[in-house]
């Protein structure tokens, strides 16, 4: 890594212009280096490369945390919409109804869900044990996340997410609540050709 005289910016040492300024810079003259000369060097190029990282940000690999769609070069399983069509249910539904299209969703579960979604902020009247079940004519996908107050929409910390239970295709998900902050719970299609209408069931058990 070598100093442009035009800016003082960073030059790699494997291009001959600064990345700043666009001002030639001659290539470092070839002579011998010490031990000690060879390990400041391979310190202080880390230590760019730390520098680098910090100001320009990472790629993001398979193992980091981010949002976006699944590809096949490994990302995230799970996705979220923060433009997501959020519906408050009324204080003290047992029983939301709803319908879902045939095509290609923005959010996914753990457990899967690659079709079309509904998205619900459902607010625990009391701190307890609830069940959460969907009765639908197709295969769907159900899952529990807390809100994300940066994010909004359908993102945040997934709590449960269930797709089939003992072979039925109706999701049937138990969460434990300790205080009365509300959750967001999303009705998905499993398949982007799941179509049709299903209800949403609250009960506390």
């Amino acid at each position: 890594m070598r100093m442009c005289p035009q800016c003082d910016g960073f030059v790699p040492a494997s291009i001959d212009r600064c990345p700043n300024c666009d001002h030639r810079v001659e290539p470092p003259r070839a002579k011998g280096m010490s031990l000690r000369g060879k390990v400041a060097t391979t310190l202080l190029g880390a230590g760019t490369a730390m520098t680098l990282m910090a100001c320009y940000g990472a790629p993001c690999g398979a193992d980091d945390e981010c949002f976006g769609p699944i590809d096949d070069t490994g990302g995230p399983e799970e996705t979220c919409n923060p433009q997501a069509n959020v519906t408050a249910l009324t204080p003290g539904t047992t029983t939301q109804g709803g319908s879902l299209a045939a095509l290609a969703g923005s959010d996914k579960g753990s457990c899967g869900g690659d079709g079309d979604e509904d998205v619900y902020q459902w607010t625990p009247p009391a701190p307890g044990d609830y069940r959460l079940s969907v009765d639908a004519s197709m295969d769907t996908v159900l899952y529990v996340r807390t809100p994300d107050t940066v994010q909004g929409g359908s993102c945040g910390t997934e709590l449960a997410c269930v797709d089939d239970v003992d072979g039925a295709q109706n999701p049937v998900v138990d969460v434990t609540v300790n205080d009365t902050e509300p959750l967001i719970v999303v009705v998905d299609a499993f398949g982007t050709d799941g179509a049709g209408d299903y209800a949403l069931t609250i009960q506390e058990i």
